[in-house]
């Protein structure tokens, strides 16, 4: 028996197949295509499948790369903090919805920071100054509208709206200078005074919950979470938010406060006029008491001759 090679009909053989006519004796098969031949070659699979999983693991390592950099400068100021010092670098440790502050502002006079070696060396010097500093001081102040516009005029404004103004100023105490431009500036409850430990944030709450007359959180709530310390620059997010309800109890002001800010040596973060100037719910304010929302107690405010600032500061 034959088996015809074009058909596959089986006979006996013979010259031609009883099926299809096919000469057999002068058939040629064509060979197969070169995909073909390919697909049927086990080793070249294996070589596509290993050098699949090798570029793979090249894309992997390189989307993880910059994530593994950040981390390790991340963690390096927080390993130096940790180690034993001498006693002269003993304590170096580390509105509108849209405020972003420039990175790293430097005071008046102070080097570059993409410095020269002898410039490096100047700042390492400026930078001794600060070593001192190991927490941050957040405190909140009444300031007049005038006595606010000069301490922005003598400072360095980062960002600044109609309503609001985010600003440094390079001085080492800047609620003396506070008092020395405005004597009649006064604080609203006591000062914060928190650790700066890079990924650590810490948590202001003046907030209280409404009950059933309104179910979510009034007052304010403000989060530091420090980013890095290096050479004395402290850098941080701030994430605000403000939830106050009007007389009648409809809502006054609702709003998210995000910003990124760097503090250098002997300087201090000022940011003003974030509080609408109107009168709030009673009940809302008795339950501010001792907090920095007694503002709301000032007549002065109230009309608009006053404003709310809010100073953060090493210490």
């Amino acid at each position: 028996m034959h088996e015809c090679p074009k058909c596959g009909f089986v006979q006996p053989k013979d010259k031609y197949c009883a099926n299809c006519g096919l000469d057999i004796e002068s058939y040629k098969p064509v060979p197969d295509s070169l995909f073909v031949r390919l697909s049927k070659n086990t080793g070249l699979q294996i070589a596509i499948v290993i050098l699949i999983v090798i570029a793979m693991a090249i894309a992997i390592f390189i989307s993880q790369r910059d994530r593994i950099a950040q981390h390790l400068a991340n963690a390096i100021p927080s390993m130096k903090r940790s180690m034993p010092t001498s006693d002269s670098s003993k304590s170096q440790d580390s509105p509108t919805p849209t405020i972003t502050a420039a990175l790293r502002p430097e005071p008046p006079n102070a080097p570059p920071v993409a410095a020269s070696p002898k410039s490096r060396s100047a700042l390492n010097v400026v930078s001794s100054d600060v070593r001192k500093f190991k927490d941050l001081s957040v405190a909140f102040y009444e300031v007049s509208k005038a006595g606010v516009a000069q301490l922005a005029t003598d400072g360095q404004i980062l960002n600044e709206t109609q309503q609001t103004k985010s600003f440094l100023l390079h001085v080492p105490d800047a609620i003396a200078k506070i008092k020395e431009i405005d004597p009649e500036a006064r604080s609203h409850g006591e000062p914060h005074i928190e650790a700066f430990l890079v990924g650590t944030p810490f948590n202001l709450d003046f907030t209280h919950m409404g009950g059933k007359r309104t179910p979510e959180a009034v007052g304010l709530s403000l989060v530091l979470n420090p980013t890095a310390m290096t050479d004395g620059v402290w850098d941080f997010t701030v994430e605000a938010n403000i939830n106050l309800k009007n007389e009648t109890g409809g809502s006054l002001l609702s709003t998210a406060i995000n910003g990124s800010y760097s503090i250098p040596p002997k300087s201090a973060l000022l940011l003003a006029g974030f509080l609408p100037h109107q009168k709030i719910l009673k009940d809302d304010l008795w339950s501010f008491n001792g907090s920095p929302l007694m503002i709301y107690e000032s007549p002065d405010f109230i009309n608009g001759l006053t404003e709310f600032v809010i100073v953060i500061q090493p210490k």
